[in-house]
């Protein structure tokens, strides 16, 4: 109910009804017979063929079988409502932020659900891809990017791991004003102190470890426990 959103003040009521009436207007064009409305009330009532993301990615936490949970996650795109906004309508803000907070909390979720299983599977590159969705949403999410660390490693992929250390320490300083908490940074370390165990004269490589299988394979069954 947009009055209740918009503000009990007249000049927020005037700003709010045509940005509602407008978006009402577009949405019968686009969904025609979909949306009911009454001078307080819209209503969506999506047709028997019709797919609503959020079913979709709620079924997906219900069940969380591996395809479904796939299939969830490539819908999420960004934050809820982005670019949405409403002038002079503060309790609508307060409202939106809150909505947001809770999709991010569910896209969070899902996306976990899905490294879980293919860490189960042993899927590294699905993984992967889900911990980069992950942080997309939740770029101060500090396990998620140990979690990337570790994969990165299970796939000797040694300076990704560190390059996502940098990437996290970076974040954190940005967004949150503090520093990687200690789990991060002795896991950094370890990651580090491979090249001690190996060292020769070659340059440095940034890639994977070539001749240095028995090393890695030790670093990588200490370190890619779950936490």
């Amino acid at each position: 109910e947009y009055g209740s959103l918009a503000s009990s003040s007249s000049v927020c009521h005037t700003l709010a009804l045509p940005f509602c009436a407008a978006s009402l207007s577009d949405l019968r064009t686009k969904l025609p017979g979909c949306i009911e409305t009454s001078r307080e009330t819209a209503v969506f009532t999506p047709p028997p063929h019709f797919t609503l993301d959020m079913r979709v990615i709620k079924r997906a936490l219900n069940f969380s079988d591996f395809d479904s949970l796939h299939e969830a996650c490539a819908l999420c795109q960004g934050p809820l409502l982005e670019g949405i906004t409403l002038p002079d309508a503060p309790r609508f803000d307060h409202w939106l932020a809150h909505q947001r907070l809770q999709w991010q909390q569910t896209a969070v979720s899902l996306h976990q659900a899905l490294i879980n299983q293919a860490m189960q599977q042993q899927d590294w590159q699905t993984a992967v891809w889900a911990a980069n969705r992950l942080l997309y949403h939740a770029p101060e999410h500090e396990p998620t990017h140990r979690q990337l660390m570790r994969l990165y490693l299970r796939l000797n992929q040694r300076y990704q791991a560190l390059q996502q250390f940098e990437h996290c320490r970076q974040t954190l300083q940005q967004r949150l004003d503090v520093a990687p908490a200690a789990d991060t940074d002795w896991l950094h370390e370890q990651i580090r102190a491979v090249d001690s165990w190996a060292a020769h004269n070659l340059p440095q490589q940034n890639s994977s470890f070539v001749g240095r299988t028995a090393e890695i394979g030790q670093l990588v069954r200490w370190l890619t426990q779950p936490e």
